[in-house]
Parts: structure tokens; C-alpha cells; sequence
């Protein structure tokens, strides 16, 4: 997606796991990713909220989903932004032909083609 990315080492980061620039200028998007079987509550989110600076934004990222609260929270606070485990999959499908090779062959991925009927 044209982003820069350095990823924070294991512990002591404040919860942040990843931090994204577009440019050497700001903002920054300061990213939570989280992987667990329930949803996401509210307070969890809050935790990345709380270590963000003025003019971040927060991407907060799971493969789960988030509870009613968590996401009313979110609907609440525009300058963080949560992607579920569907979205996340929409997005890396959407963008697999500019990822790095790195990455594809961490998540190799074929393009098939399905016959479909026309609907003329």
C-alpha cells in the first residue's frame, strides 16, 4: 500500500507492533495486531490509543473480530481504525501482487480462474 514499516522487537513496546510512514514527515500510524479467540474488547483498544502521540493514527488489527463495545468505541474514535480477520484477508488479496517477495512466499497464494455464467 506505499507504506514504510518498522516492526517493534518482541516486548517492552507498548503494545505497538508496528510503526508506519508513508514519508520521513508525519503522521504516523502506529499499529496493535493482536491474535486470539475472542473478540477484541474495548479496553484493549484503549491500551493503543494510549500510546499514541498528538497527530498519530492507530490501525489496530486482528484475525478475530471485536465485541459490540470495541467496535462502538472505534465508530466513536476516527483516528483509530480496526480491520477484522475478513478484512484483513479482502486486504491482502487486494494487494498481493504489489507485496514483496518476501511476503508472498510466506502466504503463497494462485490465481484461478472459475467459468461463470454470463448474466446478459
Amino acid at each position: 500500500m506505499g507504506y514504510r514499516t518498522t516492526i517493534s522487537p518482541h516486548g517492552g513496546d507498548s503494545g505497538i507492533d508496528i510503526t508506519a510512514y508513508k514519508d520521513e514527515f508525519p503522521p504516523r500510524i502506529l499499529v496493535q495486531v493482536k491474535s486470539q479467540d475472542g473478540d477484541i474488547k474495548e479496553t484493549t483498544i484503549q491500551s493503543l490509543k494510549g500510546a499514541m502521540r498528538e497527530g498519530d493514527y492507530g490501525l489496530f488489527v486482528t484475525l478475530s473480530n471485536y465485541t459490540k463495545k470495541a467496535q462502538k468505541y472505534l465508530d466513536n474514535t476516527p483516528i483509530i481504525r480496526g480491520i477484522n480477520g475478513k478484512e484483513l484477508v479482502d486486504l491482502i488479496l487486494k494487494y498481493y501482487d504489489s507485496l514483496s517477495e518476501k511476503y508472498r512466499k510466506m502466504i503463497p497464494l494462485k490465481m484461478v480462474y472459475i467459468p461463470v455464467k454470463s448474466c446478459e
